[in-house]
């Protein structure tokens, strides 16, 4: 069964789509493009393969490191918005090619955070998902920072050598309470597309075990608004779309949380919705929508509200109302505006 079959309605997130980072971003890459042509970024500029894909089509190309050895001195390359660890900067400025800082103003905070909490000596912890080029440039600033994605993980690093080797012996007193073993305090910080909750189960994972921790909550505002956002209409409609790259962290992120409240299908691009199959996605409400739409008049497919199947096949009066399907929508910030009316515009197509 594909969604083109049944009626449906849609409802756009509060908050979704592009953040200031990314809009930054790109608004950079389209500043140098005018003046260089063909312009490099060093790795994609965004989590989005269809942003990249357009870019490339504008002679804005992402390079590998193996890439970039064979740019000429002179040329010009554009930082991702992720950021970049020190030692890659001083390594791409002794190629002697001009750099243009595209990281994200948030993702700065964070790597001054991960700096700061490593020059005072801090256990640096960083919430977030191993190998992300973010969490990679954190650790540039914070050489030998743990990196944990949950609190399973959490509770291992917690309990582990990783902190023995900093433990201070407990005072007389400390050790009459059979209090758990004090280490150097935990520099705790975010890459910036974590979830809060998360955030704050992994600090107190670290504060169950004795350790003292000291915290900089560096998720990016825009993370909270879409996440807070998501999660408030998953909880309202049939099911939730999620646009965006399937590589963006945040992007991910949201589908999860809208899977917890309903049934959520994640998208990189607003055409796959055309091939989206209904059966575990959207359950047996699609199925009798489907139906409806089979016996039910074509010119008020998509309308609110409909007539029941019974109506349409007996000609009784009605009973019941039907409502069509109602399918909420997010979208990662990496992802256009343009890319979500686009695709907003295609369900409503199918509603008409």
């Amino acid at each position: 069964m594909k969604i083109k079959d049944i009626p449906l309605q849609t409802i756009l997130s509060e908050n979704a789509g592009s953040c200031f980072g990314v809009n930054r971003a790109l608004k950079i890459v389209t500043e140098q493009a005018q003046e260089e042509s063909p312009l490099y970024t060093f790795g994609p500029l965004i989590h989005n393969p269809r942003v990249i894909k357009e870019l490339e089509e504008k002679e804005t190309f992402s390079l590998t490191t193996d890439e970039i050895d064979k740019l000429d001195a002179g040329s010009k390359l554009v930082l991702r918005a992720h950021g970049t660890a020190p030692k890659t900067e001083e390594a791409l400025k002794a190629k002697k090619l001009i750099l243009v800082d595209a990281t994200c103003p948030f993702v700065k905070k964070a790597q001054e955070a991960a700096k700061n909490f490593s020059e005072k000596g801090f256990s640096v912890v960083i919430v977030g998902e191993k190998g992300h080029p973010e969490v990679e440039s954190l650790l540039g600033y914070a050489p030998g920072a743990k990196v944990v994605a949950s609190v399973e993980e959490t509770e291992k690093l917690a309990t582990s050598d990783a902190f023995c080797e900093h433990s201070v012996a407990p005072s007389e007193e400390e050790a009459s309470k059979e209090e758990a073993i004090l280490f150097e305090p935990v520099g705790l910080l975010s890459q910036t597309t974590q979830q809060e909750e998360v955030f704050e189960a992994i600090k107190k994972v670290f504060e169950k075990a004795g350790l003292t921790v000291a915290t900089e909550n560096t998720i990016c505002q825009a993370t909270r608004n879409r996440q807070e956002s998501a999660k408030e209409l998953s909880q309202k409609v049939d099911a939730m779309v999620v646009l965006g790259g399937k590589n963006s962290a945040n992007t991910t992120r949201l589908a999860e949380i809208c899977r917890a409240y309903c049934p959520t299908l994640h998208i990189e691009a607003p055409e796959e919705i055309e091939a989206a199959d209904t059966k575990d996605f959207f359950g047996k409400k699609a199925e009798k929508l489907q139906q409806w739409g089979s016996k039910g008049s074509e010119k008020n497919l998509g309308k609110k509200p409909l007539e029941p199947l019974e109506t349409i096949e007996t000609s009784e009066p009605i009973e019941e109302l039907e409502e069509p399907l109602t399918i909420g929508i997010t979208a990662g910030a990496s992802t256009p505006r343009e890319h979500i009316e686009e695709l907003i515009e295609r369900l409503r197509k199918k509603s008409n």
